[in-house]
């Protein structure tokens, strides 16, 4: 009797084994991607780093601003601009956005670091999506107007037939 209990646990655990498969698949893909998948957040680089070294590491900025502050120090401003994806699930995509990851060097020093999302990027998006609702709106009414267009010649003809048929008629 024993035997047979343990036998039918085993083949229970092997029917449960896809599921239990399944749901790690799914959980550990969800934890994979990362709403805001940036670089400088997944490899973040140190305070205290030398410019030289980060540029190395990271290339070229997309911008960079020079100053002295309060202080007179040397500072520069290196700014990187990404794209990521924000708000998708593992199985959908999200919106695409820009986000600025600005790095302060004071001296030299990597000092601080934030990140923004860029407004520019996120208004010409939205401008996009209103110039293709407006062209999908002049095509939809240009569609109307030309079969419109059409239901009137039509109509015309109509018209004509019948004026020459009682024309045709009273002579």
């Amino acid at each position: 009797m024993s035997k047979l209990k343990s036998s039918n646990i085993k083949i229970a655990q092997y029917k449960l084994l896809p599921f239990v498969a399944l749901l790690l698949l799914m959980t550990s893909c969800a934890a994979w991607r990362s709403p805001y998948a940036s670089r400088f957040v997944t490899d973040p680089p140190g305070l205290g780093m030398d410019k030289d070294q980060f540029v190395g590491i990271y290339g070229a900025p997309f911008r960079q601003n020079v100053f002295y502050d309060e202080d007179n120090a040397y500072c520069e401003e290196l700014i990187y601009r990404e794209k990521i994806e924000h708000g998708g699930t593992t199985f959908t995509q999200g919106e695409e956005r820009a986000i600025n990851s600005i790095f302060l060097f004071k001296n030299g020093k990597l000092v601080s670091q934030f990140q923004e999302d860029d407004a520019d990027y996120q208004l010409q998006l939205e401008r996009n999506r209103e110039r293709r609702l407006i062209k999908e709106q002049i095509d939809a009414e240009k569609a109307r107007a030309a079969a419109e267009q059409e239901r009137i010649a039509i109509e015309k003809e109509r018209i004509k037939a019948e004026k020459e048929k009682k024309e045709g008629g009273n002579n």
